[in-house]
């Protein structure tokens, strides 16, 4: 039917189960907007979705199926906004939580880098031209007297944009991020790989962010949080390895992973290379909070 989705059709899109959505429907939770009396199919509306995200979240944030039953009203009506209100409660305990955990990391990492010389090597000269470089590290063009005069209070400006720096491998729990990037969009997505996380019995924190894989010329784009403890060797299928390598890296206040070709374009005279991976992430030194790095593995 035209603008109208079968339960199937729902079912792939939203990932719950038919099963499930019967049941939703029997309770009067989330119910087809028109069922076909001659063949009983259910069919529904894109406008309704987005109540079935809603419904669908606060069960992964805790609520149990079972209990929705319970949010029903003496005349059977389903309380839609007690249940939104319980969820978004255990979603701002969650993310109360998170930003204790958030906190406690940013002022170790604070402390060990008080202690620490960088790990970080500038890249070879040769990989840039004199124009080149100064556009990465947002140095004006000024003299090479006047360059060395101020080399000590533009290393950190000119280095954060033309290093590299070998990383440890990583573990990361993803979600596919096939939507339009809005801070809206993302936090609801971190939020569920954390919850998704928990029930999978693993332990999920930060750094999280974007990751791009880029091969056989397609992109897949993902949200992920780091995982703190786990087996690589019994991963689940929403985990990813980023092996130790030595990675580019550029810092910026803005969102740039989108335009990695630019920021990179000095290390890469052809643009970026045919298989690479791209990850930025929040800097969790407390110095530098509000900046974000992006890094770059060629694959």
């Amino acid at each position: 039917m035209k603008g109208y989705l079968s339960i199937g059709k729902v079912s792939k899109l939203k990932n719950v189960s038919i099963k499930s959505l019967r049941y939703y429907d029997r309770i009067g939770v989330f119910s087809p907007a028109y069922i076909n009396q001659e063949t009983n199919y259910r069919y529904y509306t894109p406008e309704q979705l987005y109540l079935l995200d809603a419904i669908q979240l606060c069960i992964e944030l805790g609520i149990p199926l079972r209990d929705l039953e319970s949010y029903k009203e003496a005349g059977g009506a389903l309380n839609i906004r007690k249940l939104l209100f319980d969820g978004k409660d255990l979603a701002e305990r969650k993310i109360r939580t998170m930003q204790q955990t958030i906190e406690v990391l940013q002022s170790t990492l604070a402390r060990i880098e008080a202690g620490e010389s960088t790990v970080a090597e500038p890249l070879p000269d040769k990989m840039f031209s004199a124009t080149a470089a100064r556009a990465v590290s947002g140095e004006s063009k000024t003299s090479s007297k006047k360059a060395t005069t101020k080399k000590t209070a533009k290393k950190k400006a000119s280095d954060d944009n033309r290093m590299q720096k070998t990383l440890e491998e990583r573990i990361v729990i993803v979600t596919e991020f096939d939507e339009v990037t809005t801070a809206n969009r993302y936090n609801h997505m971190l939020l569920s790989i954390f919850v998704n996380a928990e029930k999978q019995g693993l332990s999920a924190g930060y750094p999280s962010g974007l990751l791009y894989t880029h091969e056989m010329g397609e992109t897949k784009k993902y949200v992920f949080a780091t995982l703190t403890e786990g087996n690589k060797d019994n991963l689940p299928e929403n985990c990813r390895i980023l092996p130790k390598a030595d990675y580019y890296f550029a810092r910026d206040k803005e969102h740039k992973i989108e335009d990695a070709a630019a920021v990179f374009a000095p290390c890469f005279q052809e643009g970026l290379p045919e298989q690479y991976m791209l990850i930025e992430t929040d800097v969790l030194q407390a110095e530098e909070k509000g900046w974000k790095e992006l890094q770059l593995l060629s694959m």
